[in-house]
């Protein structure tokens, strides 16, 4: 069996901008940053299909983000309502919760990356933020607007029962066992007095069974490893509490910047990851070590850095070959009136050359399609000009079974060619011939001509 390599990666919201930052975690290199919606806010990344989904406020739409590449594979705009915000996904990876400002709460099929239902939560209000069981049953959502926490089954998404609560709000998030809900006391109703507490409650009777003090205005809440923990951002006191689960008290004060929004575990178990907004508006994003509760680091954010999501990305093996061939364009004489570039479409099929079905076991599906230019149609790597790339699905490929691929014209098509010379037309020179090559990307990011196909006619790059 090929072996596979697990990236740990860090997604971060830029709230005030049009982009989600992704950290390489333990690495120095700067975060890619992905253009996807207005507004990003909620942000939730699925392990088991190896996707992040980012809920985009100001678009009313969802980017759906391959974890393999890095780059949105689609947006979702019918069925998600107005002014999107919090999102879970559920354990088994078939679906992703998305709240919304009329109160209710989207659900996303993972399979079609589409809205199959819309879930009426009680709540007249917006949602702003949603927990899940382990086990996927039971779906909790509340609205910092409102005094409820809507108990649905997701079974069927009705309303199973709802939590009256004397405050508002924050976040919530469910024990590993399953067996206590965590809800933010944010803030009083009336008078409007911060919150100090996280209120504990008991899944089998929705009461609530203990009163635990922390800073002021909790915001967000996570459980750590084993559940022995919880860590909560405290936005007023610019502070993360440590609560034992055991003794059910505040246990360490780890101070941060100001106004900390969201928190996350990382993959290691070992580090947990804060968004704040600093004194001077900035934003950044520390990094706490969870065996001495201390600030270890800190990560540049963004425009008003908002959520954090950390996903393990698993990628292909080294020794994977995925072989491409018979790639064929067709060209345009000139630039396209329609497009601005000079491709009409592409089709190209991609070969498993491993000995077994790819992914292998537990792999990402996904994988980069990247193309060059070049001209001539042999070249040596240096003599490449790269040109851009797209995702692409390849998901339970027999041994030497090939995929078609075909790479739609249109702009408004995910895949197209427009996208392709999108990236860096600047590598191209206004009146050179040019024949085309695609590759699936190697571990490496290096060209491998052996595994790559050139187009067997050039054309002529004018802009």
């Amino acid at each position: 069996m090929l072996s596979r390599t697990n990236t740990p990666m860090l997604y971060v919201t830029d709230s005030g901008g049009v982009a989600v930052r992704a950290f390489v975690l333990g690495s120095s290199a700067p975060p890619r940053v992905i253009s996807v919606g207005k507004q990003p806010q909620g942000l939730v990344a699925s392990p088991v299909v190896q996707l992040v989904y980012v809920a985009n406020f100001a678009d009313s739409s969802v980017s759906v983000i391959a974890a393999a590449t890095n780059t949105v594979i689609k947006t979702i705009v019918q069925g998600i309502g107005s002014d999107p915000w919090p999102m879970v996904a559920h354990p088994d990876g078939s679906k992703v919760y998305v709240g919304n400002g009329a109160g209710a709460v989207a659900v996303i099929s993972t399979a079609t990356n589409s809205v199959v239902t819309t879930i009426a939560t009680g709540i007249s209000a917006a949602i702003t933020s949603l927990a899940i069981t382990p086990d996927g049953s039971i779906l909790y959502a509340n609205s910092g607007y409102s005094t409820q926490v809507a108990v649905i089954e997701t079974s069927d998404g009705t309303l199973a029962a709802t939590i009256q609560l004397g405050y508002n709000p924050g976040g919530m998030a469910v024990s590993p066992s399953g067996s206590q809900l965590y809800v933010c006391y944010y803030r009083m109703v009336t008078p409007p007095v911060s919150g100090s507490s996280v209120n504990v409650f008991d899944t089998s009777t929705n009461e609530q069974t203990a009163s635990i003090e922390v800073g002021q205005l909790p915001l967000s809440v996570v459980f750590g490893p084993g559940g022995q923990c919880a860590y909560v951002t405290c936005e007023q006191s610019c502070q993360v509490n440590v609560i034992d689960v055991v003794q059910q008290k505040a246990t360490a004060t780890i101070p941060v910047g100001n106004t900390p929004v969201d928190i996350a575990i990382g993959p290691d178990g070992q580090h947990a990851y804060v968004s704040s907004i600093l004194a001077d508006g900035s934003t950044s994003i520390s990094v706490i070590d969870l065996s001495t509760n201390q600030v270890t680091g800190t990560l540049p954010g963004g425009a008003g850095a908002c959520e954090v999501a950390v996903l393990s990305v698993i990628t292909p093996p080294a020794n994977s070959k995925l072989v491409t061939a018979g790639l064929s364009c067709t060209f345009c004489p000139g630039p396209n009136p329609d497009h601005n570039y000079n491709f009409s479409a592409c089709t190209l099929s991609v070969q498993n050359m491993n000995p077994v079905s790819y992914p292998p076991s537990d792999l990402s599906p996904w994988v980069s399609l990247d193309f060059y230019a070049s001209t001539t149609n042999s070249p040596s790597s240096s003599e490449m000009k790269p040109l851009g790339d797209i995702p692409l699905l390849v998901d339970n490929l027999n041994p030497q079974a090939s995929l078609a691929v075909n790479v739609a014209a249109e702009r408004k098509g995910l895949f197209n060619m427009s996208r392709i010379l999108m990236a860096n037309p600047t590598e191209l020179t206004v009146g050179e011939s040019y024949y085309l090559y695609a590759q699936v990307r190697n571990d490496a990011g290096s060209i491998d001509t052996n595994c790559g196909t050139f187009s067997s006619e050039p054309f002529v790059y004018s802009l």
